[in-house]
């Protein structure tokens, strides 16, 4: 069994990437579904009875980036956690528009696909830029925002990631193993230990989807910070939660967020980096958790 094992793991790194996706799913008690919102297909994981709670991965993310968050929040809510079109196993058009806006309304979409009338919404980075123009344009629809690391304002201090583009350096275009591991070391204050064969898995993957990604990427710059002006208009109460060592998106984009919300509260996860339910998932869902019983829902 043991050598077995060995073979698999270092022959086969792929199918243990997918083995341990099934088991943590299994443990979040996660079942995989796919609707069509549009003119895409959306797969999506589902779990969980009670209010919807509707989750949103960040830029070169996928639905699994939320599995071990997604443990916590499921004994009292019924969570539901999309590859946004273009990203994941989610279909994408090479003519399409993967902007913030037109992401925000195929959640929409997506949403009235599944039933979902009234949505407790959260999102990660790029993904909190689409919940927050959601918010902003369906706010009968949003019980309640959730803005993790979230890009969409401009603060005056630029952050790693920014003055990089400066120098004609974008981190998210991968095209050999030093640039996903410097990659993975702007994403978290102590990276994710990942295996060898299963990193050189997801680095393939990555310098695979580099087309689709450099695409996009131009997109979401086009409108990256159009979020701003629409603060105003979010009325749903929302939880600005943050990295203090982001590196991605600079924390003084928190102030930012906290002027133009009216209702919102700031909970700020020390020694942490840009994707907090992956790098401490307990503490991330436990704040988000009392947020929610806080919520008046």
């Amino acid at each position: 069994m043991i050598v077995v094992a060995v073979v698999v793991w270092f022959g086969a790194p792929g199918l243990v990437v997918k083995v341990y996706t099934a088991a943590e799913m299994r443990k979040a008690g996660l079942s995989q579904k796919s609707t069509t919102a549009g003119d895409h297909i959306v797969h999506y994981l589902e779990g969980g009875v009670g209010e919807h709670v509707v989750l949103l991965h960040g830029f070169g993310a996928n639905k699994t980036h939320w599995l071990r968050f997604a443990r916590f929040i499921i004994p009292g809510y019924h969570v539901v956690i999309p590859d946004l079109p273009g990203f994941g196993q989610s279909t994408y058009d090479e003519t399409g528009d993967y902007s913030h806006n037109a992401q925000a309304a195929r959640i929409k979409l997506f949403a009235d696909a599944i039933g979902l009338k009234r949505i407790h919404i959260v999102g990660n980075s790029m993904g909190g830029n689409v919940a927050g123009n959601f918010a902003a344009e369906h706010p009968d629809m949003v019980a309640s925002l959730g803005l993790f690391d979230a890009s969409g304002v401009k603060s005056e201090e630029k952050c790693e990631r920014d003055l990089l583009l400066e120098k004609g350096i974008n981190i998210f275009d991968v095209s050999n193993a030093d640039e996903y591991d410097r990659l993975l070391n702007f994403a978290f204050v102590k990276p994710i230990n990942v295996p060898g064969p299963v990193k050189k898995i997801l680095m393939e993957e990555a310098i695979e989807r580099r087309p689709v990604t450099v695409r996009i990427s131009k997109q979401l710059t086009a409108d990256r910070y159009a979020l701003e002006g629409k603060l105003s208009r979010i009325t749903a109460r929302t939880l600005i939660l943050w990295g203090d060592t982001d590196r991605l998106v600079h924390i003084a984009c928190v102030k930012i967020f906290e002027r133009g919300i009216k209702n919102s509260t700031t909970a700020i996860i020390k020694g942490c980096g840009h994707i907090p339910m992956v790098e401490r998932p307990g503490e991330t869902a436990e704040l988000y958790l009392n947020f929610l019983k806080g919520a008046g829902h």
